[in-house]
């Protein structure tokens, strides 16, 4: 049996322990069952060198550009398993949480984010998540080469945000779902609710699918005043809209760099790294207090308060690095756009039919009025269209 003394001692040695490699930039990556990376060695230092796995990354990209393309991620798993991709393990099946931690993890930007969760004591078989308080948590950059940019990394996490909070505020089967083009894209007009799909069948006998605002569906039309939109009427009326967006391509491009200031994304990027710096300082010196409040070389008075100057200035550290998150979000976003419009533009007939894919890469959202559609491009430009009969 462990003595309180000893355990406490056991614990504290444990903790500092890792937190001494963290803040080293000693990197712990699970290569046997991390996607797209191999260890080939150790540096000069001792630590553990890794380089890509190309044939692995490329299908660690594919499940990033699938979802944000919109796909699901049962759609995602089955795509894979239908191509014979293999897991990390080499088993056949995807599982939902695979393709997830995926999506999550930092580390394919290179970047690493430390002490996520700790071991409250030695003798906890179970790891507890970690707030910052418990333990610090550190930034370190350029500790193994990078597979996805920043900006596709956030991208997704902000898709996976979008579907969390749709699906937390549905209403009569507006949850997210990526099974028709349209899902997920449509919003009314008159109380902006989410549409539902649903099909009707006529007096002839065919069978109809229209789009109705939820929330008309289920409080009625004293609740919102707007009307079905025939599935193949919308089809057409997206289309026109495509159209007129390709006519004006060349005004379009030009609008769309001018307004996203491209040319600042640099120095964006800059103030990001100044402001890792000052956090992973602030972090150090939370870390030389907990040892000098250890060994007694500061009152409780003094720590408190400059813990609690220090907790201030990270908070507003953070505030400030998520706008700036943001800026990398919206110009990750506009440069994927761009991409993609012209790629499409340029392929000719890639919009004589509405696809799901392209239109979840270029499209924010699309407001469905009495007389006809706003469609909201993710450049921020919107084209009015009336229905196409």
């Amino acid at each position: 049996m462990v003595s309180h003394t000893a355990r406490t001692v056991i614990l504290c040695f444990c903790g500092w322990a890792w937190q001494r490699k963290f803040q080293n930039g000693d990197i712990i990556l699970n290569t046997g069952l991390m996607l797209g990376y191999r260890k080939v060695g150790k540096d000069d230092d001792g630590h553990d060198v890794f380089e890509i796995n190309e044939e692995e990354a490329e299908i660690v990209r594919r499940i990033f550009r699938e979802f944000i393309a919109g796909y699901s991620i049962n759609q995602i798993c089955k795509r894979l398993e239908a191509d014979g991709i293999k897991t990390k393990l080499g088993k056949e099946r995807w599982c939902h949480s695979t393709i997830e931690s995926i999506l999550t993890n930092e580390k394919y930007t290179g970047k690493a984010l430390l002490g996520k969760t700790f071991k409250p004591d030695v003798l906890s078989k179970n790891r507890q998540k970690n707030d910052g308080k418990k333990a610090p948590i550190y930034y370190v950059e350029d500790t193994h080469p990078a597979i996805i940019e920043q900006g596709m990394f956030d991208l997704a996490k902000k898709e996976m945000q979008r579907r969390r909070e749709s699906n937390e505020n549905r209403l009569g089967g507006g949850k997210y779902s990526s099974r028709y083009p349209f899902s997920g894209m449509l919003v009314c007009g008159i109380c902006g609710s989410k549409l539902r799909r649903h099909v009707r069948t006529m007096g002839s006998g065919k069978r109809t699918a229209s789009w109705g605002c939820c929330n008309r569906i289920v409080n009625g039309r004293a609740e919102c005043d707007s009307h079905h939109v025939n599935e193949e009427v919308l089809e057409k009326t997206y289309l026109a809209a495509m159209r007129a967006l390709i006519d004006s391509v060349e005004d379009v491009v030009e609008a769309v760099r001018d307004g996203a200031e491209l040319a600042l994304e640099p120095e964006k990027k800059a103030a990001l790294d100044r402001i890792d710096e000052q956090i992973i300082e602030i972090q150090e010196s939370v870390l030389a207090l907990h040892k000098a409040k250890q060994r007694m070389e500061i009152s409780a008075t003094d720590y408190a308060a400059q813990v609690k100057e220090h907790r201030e200035r990270m908070k507003r550290l953070e505030e400030a690095r998520g706008q700036l998150q943001d800026t990398a979000v919206k110009y990750a976003e506009v440069r994927t756009w761009l991409n993609t419009f012209i790629e499409q533009t340029m392929q000719g007939d890639a919009l004589t039919t509405v696809d799901g894919t392209t239109m979840k890469m270029l499209v924010d959202r699309i407001q469905i009025r009495n007389e006809g559609i706003v469609v909201e491009f993710k450049c921020g430009v919107a084209i009015e269209q009336e229905y196409m009969k």
